[in-house]
């Protein structure tokens, strides 16, 4: 007889006669498992991934070294807009109203940005005045 290394994975002859049923199955985490492993979770964000080009490789190429689909938009719905004038219509009023909301959202998240780094900066000045000078120095000798 060869070793065995998990004997639940095969019939014993020697398990089998005190099972009721026989050995016709495993007991839990003791059988073949195949599972395939993706270390990228989507529990809180999920990966979207819109191909209609047809070309995966190429999307992910532009939209990650190149322009994202939120910067592409950005040129696209203003040149949009002044091509458009003064065209009133249904769906020329939605464009304009969504690039409104896209607006509010971006000045949304600068308020929401400059309050956490107002609100980091005096905390460090409260726990480190001396680090809090020299950072404040620091910013202020940076040239644009």
């Amino acid at each position: 007889m060869f070793p065995v290394m998990n004997p639940w994975m095969f019939v014993n002859p020697d398990l089998t006669r005190w099972m009721p049923l026989g050995a016709p199955f495993q007991l839990p985490l003791s059988g073949d498992v195949i599972q395939d492993i993706n270390p990228v979770t989507s529990w809180l964000s999920p990966n979207l991934e819109i191909n209609f080009a047809g070309k995966p490789d190429v999307e992910k190429d532009i939209v990650a070294n190149i322009a994202s689909y939120g910067r592409q938009l950005g040129v696209v719905i203003p040149a949009l807009l002044q091509a458009l004038g003064d065209v009133d219509s249904p769906e020329v009023e939605k464009l304009r109203t969504l690039a409104g909301d896209i607006e509010a959202a971006k000045h949304k998240h600068k308020i929401r940005q400059a309050e956490t780094l107002k609100q980091g900066l005096l905390s460090l000045k409260e726990t480190d005045p001396e680090a809090f000078r020299s950072l404040l120095e620091s910013v202020a000798d940076q040239k644009d």
